[in-house]
């Protein structure tokens, strides 16, 4: 997961030029000022040059207007809450470091920024070749549009249709969710979860670009089974792998292209409608996708492997288990068998060499380490002549 560094919350104090501290009646933001209100408010605010306002308390904005081509900032502090029955970014960005509250509609327009740090509700927004980046909660319901650039680094939920249109891009490091029909048509990169309830279809044209330990899944929604149609480039990561979990229907048609290493998992074992040969890189339900503070697992875990005594041999290979001391028993000749040595005792003169004069059998039990280092040799010797 990749995680873009942002700079934090000014604060009221810092740099501040004007500060508000009893309710005005009107606000207007003059050329250079950074003004911070720290009084409820409720009204207008006019840009009348390029400024800056901090939101430090309760404001609920009607209108936002900017004058003569002036270019406004509006940050909204920890200790700040911005309303508005709807927020049209032109030559206006946004950055939350408290709440913000849009009941009508938020326009991010022409190359206009709105940052969500910590807590955002929005009823529908629409991305007009603007940039939307989170990484606090950030809730939109109703329709939601991208023709711009998305960035989620936190948890991004929509409830309701979404539309990834032409020339889009969302960029997703963490978890985020669609409760409706998702429809992908152009740049989607998923470093971490994308969780759509309901459908999805990557149509034509599109490229969903996956990372390592990345999962999509699909699910049901309302009653509706969870299905995933395919039409555009699902790419996988070169090493490792990618995992795309669909609860009931999956289709892919012709013009999908399933790229490096994945693995495809339809819930009932089928792929309802395969109209291309998958590639030997793509596996079937037979990766494990482990839990994350972005994700939750996928899949069956691997056999966990019992190793009592931390020597780094598992329990059911090691004769000593429960001591890191040791780990295998060999013997020699073998474990039932003795070897034999017999003695001349006018050795190294002939003699009569009958070798009779003093004959043993004996056995080596030699035991070993985990790293296969000698710990003990146990001789065990039995006389037969003497």
């Amino acid at each position: 997961i990749r995680k873009v560094a942002v700079a934090g919350d000014p604060g009221c104090t810092n740099g501040v030029t004007r500060t508000i501290s009893t309710t005005p009646s009107s606000i207007e933001i003059k050329a250079g000022e950074v003004v911070s209100l720290q009084a409820a408010y409720s009204g207008g605010v006019t840009f009348s040059g390029n400024g800056t306002l901090r939101i430090c308390a309760a404001a609920t904005l009607s209108n936002i207007n900017l004058n003569g081509g002036a270019q406004g900032i509006i940050y909204v502090s920890a200790s700040g809450n911005l309303t508005a029955s709807s927020l049209n970014l032109n030559s206006l960005n946004i950055y939350n470091y408290g709440t913000v509250q849009v009941s009508g509609g938020l326009n991010v327009n022409n190359g206009a920024r709105f940052e969500n740090h910590k807590t955002a509700q929005i009823v529908s927004f629409n991305n007009n070749q603007g940039t939307i980046f989170n990484d606090g909660t950030m809730d939109a319901s109703g329709s939601n549009n991208n023709n711009g650039t998305i960035i989620n680094q936190n948890l991004l939920r929509l409830s309701g249709d979404f539309n990834n249109n032409g020339n889009a891009t969302i960029d997703n490091e963490c978890r985020m969710e669609v409760s409706g029909r998702f429809y992908q048509n152009h740049n989607l990169t998923n470093n971490g979860y994308f969780l759509v309830n309901g459908e999805v279809a990557f149509n034509g044209g599109s490229t969903t670009t996956m990372g390592g330990n990345a999962l999509f899944s699909v699910t049901n929604n309302n009653g509706a089974a969870g299905k995933a149609t395919f039409n555009g480039d699902i790419v996988g990561p070169i090493t490792g792998c990618a995992k795309l979990s669909i609860n009931h229907t999956t289709i892919i048609n012709g013009g999908a292209h399933f790229i490096n290493q994945l693995d495809l998992c339809d819930a009932d074992g089928t792929i309802e409608q395969l109209n291309i040969t998958l590639p030997s890189t793509v596996t079937r339900c037979a990766y494990f996708i482990p839990a994350s503070t972005c994700s939750p697992s996928d899949g069956t875990p691997p056999a966990t492997i019992k190793d009592a005594d931390g020597d780094g041999v598992p329990d059911d290979l090691d004769e000593y288990p429960n001591d890191p001391d040791r780990a295998f028993t060999s013997y020699y000749p073998n474990k039932t068998d003795f070897a034999s040595i017999a003695f001349e005792d006018l050795w190294p003169f002939k003699g009569d060499y009958d070798f009779n004069d003093f004959v043993a059998d004996y056995q080596y039990k030699i035991v070993t380490d985990g790293q296969n280092n000698v710990v003990d040799i146990i001789a065990t010797y039995k006389i037969r002549a003497a």
